[in-house]
């Protein structure tokens, strides 16, 4: 209680500070976080030079109602009667909840998404006929549940192999996890996956809690990825820690060792990616819903209180405009973070409390570099170790050319990951919110291995996400087992973080899952979606 309140009382104070715009500590904090951020990418040495690229409004998180609501300051107005009854609520439109709402688009739902435009981290734009993602970029699998959905939705992905990611190690790029050359990396390499192998050969092939059911599971879900990497040089576990926040905003370090071989695993089997990332799959679900029923999915809504009660759930939210709406149903799916679902739902089990509040969550930048010409040809995902501090950079154009839908004058559009882990500078970095300085950052470190960027750099597009990925530390699977055991009742939890390490697929199993315990719930029988 006491440390919820210290965090209570530093955001209300650092809210006041930011409108009255006096106070030197803050500015002190501020400075001292960006030029941490420089220091450690060995960059922004005195002032940044002048630009000749524009640099975008924000995209993603806003922050501010989201402190508010952090900070207990609601609004008030709700009536203590609801207007109306639906079947189920669905709070949350990134795809976790958008495929909650495809699989219950023949009942009567309500989904309530707080931005304007839908898709969560899935969110995206064009750029001389490129589409790109604001986030998430790829998905590990056309199969099984996933394949059905994209089929049902008429979209393909393309697929990449291992040869498909590159890494800038030693101040030259290595082209996939393996080479003729007897460079250090290979040999780490190869070091690396003969030592996981036997560990490959009992992972699941799908990363769900459910799955996680044997003592040899248990063991690597226990300790620390660093456990298993010893004898390694300093410059190569920076290479895997960058890949590690990447994918999960944690250090090997911090990360699990079931976590971190499950990352590993990825660069050594093949991927898919969609045109425009997976923005491409919430486009395809908004189509197909709203194609389902008309004025189900509300844009500009926030939800502020939850209650549960005997026959089903309260919502109170406040529509775009502001206005307060309290609307009672039978279900309701909460697709947002756990770290925000506990303190929404007024009167959640304590048992559920308990276990939902001690999962962390980092923050990343996301920088779409839009160019005027197709000028870097390495593979669709490219790596960095140290000084670097963006981990990776994917090339949205790859799907295009690869499917032979790539024609001259559509240009390159680079997406460039910079993640902070938790307790780093990160939120403060994107609570300033200076467009310039973070743009430069990125621009300066891409502009040391792609010599002829400042010719053909139109646009930096800049999205940040405050609270974007949880961590999976030791003990982060047995953990989601006791969250699912534990729900009970008329709502749940699907969240991606809810069903596995943060991805597309952990998104889509949460969804079903949501809507199976809600068709059930509705039906008092068990139902199975389809």
């Amino acid at each position: 209680m006491n440390e919820e309140q210290s965090r209570r009382q530093f955001i209300q104070g650092l809210g006041a500070l930011l409108v009255s715009g006096t106070s030197a500590s803050l500015q002190g904090l501020l400075m001292n976080s960006t030029a941490a951020l420089a220091k450690t990418e060995g960059v922004g040495k005195g002032k940044p030079a002048a630009a000749k690229y524009r640099v975008s409004n924000w995209t993603g998180d806003d922050f501010i109602r989201g402190h508010q609501f952090r900070t207990g300051d609601l609004p008030t107005g709700f009536s203590e009667h609801p207007e109306k009854t639906i079947d189920v609520i669905i709070i949350g439109g990134g795809i976790a909840g958008l495929t909650s709402a495809y699989y219950l688009r023949q009942h009567d739902f309500l989904l309530l998404e707080q931005y304007d435009d839908l898709g969560g981290q899935s969110r995206g734009s064009t750029y001389k006929g490129i589409d790109y993602s604001y986030g998430a970029a790829f998905v590990d699998t056309d199969q099984g549940i996933y394949g059905q959905l994209y089929q049902d939705l008429g979209i393909a992905p393309v697929k990449l192999t291992a040869g498909d990611n590159s890494f800038y190690f030693e101040n030259r790029w290595h082209q996939g996890t393996s080479g003729a050359a007897p460079t250090s990396i290979y040999r780490d390499f190869k070091r690396l996956i003969s030592e996981s192998a036997g560990a490959f050969k009992v992972l699941p092939a799908e990363d769900c809690p459910e799955s996680m059911n044997t003592s040899q599971l248990a063991k690597l879900d226990s300790i620390p990825f660093s456990s298993m990497l010893k004898g390694y040089s300093q410059q190569f576990t920076s290479l895997l820690d960058n890949i590690c926040k990447s994918g999960c905003c944690g250090t090997t370090a911090q990360l699990s060792a079931l976590s971190g071989l499950y990352l590993i695993e990825d660069l050594t089997s093949s991927n898919f990616v969609f045109k425009g990332g997976n923005s491409a799959i919430a486009k395809a679900l908004v189509k197909t819903v709203q194609e389902s029923g008309a004025e189900r999915l509300t844009t500009g809504a926030f939800v502020w209180k939850v209650v549960l009660n005997e026959s089903g759930a309260i919502v109170m939210y406040t529509d775009r405009d502001g206005q307060p709406h309290t609307v009672a149903c039978k279900h309701v799916i909460v697709t947002v973070p756990p770290m925000v679902a506990w303190r929404q739902i007024k009167n959640l089990d304590d048992r559920m409390r308990a276990a939902l509040m001690p999962l962390k969550y980092g923050s990343y930048l996301v920088a779409n570099c839009l160019l005027n010409k197709k000028i870097f040809n390495g593979a669709y995902d490219n790596w960095f170790s140290a000084p670097f501090s963006i981990a990776d950079v994917t090339v949205a154009e790859t799907p295009y050319l690869r499917s032979g839908k790539y024609i001259a004058g559509m240009g390159s559009v680079l997406t460039a990951y910079q993640p902070w882990e938790p307790g780093s500078a990160g939120r403060t970095l994107l609570l300033e919110g200076d467009r310039q300085k973070l743009s430069s950052s990125v621009h300066d470190q891409l502009k040391k291995v792609i010599s002829q960027l400042d010719a053909h750099l139109e646009e930096i597009v800049l999205s940040r996400w405050g609270h974007a990925m949880v961590v999976p530390g030791p003990g982060y699977f047995a953990r989601l087992e006791k969250i699912i055991s534990l729900q009970q009742g008329h709502y749940t939890l699907a969240h991606n973080s809810t069903q596995g390490l943060p991805s597309a697929e952990s998104a889509i199993r949460a969804a079903r899952f949501a809507a199976n315990r809600a068709q059930a719930d509705m039906a008092k029988t068990t139902v199975t979606v389809p």
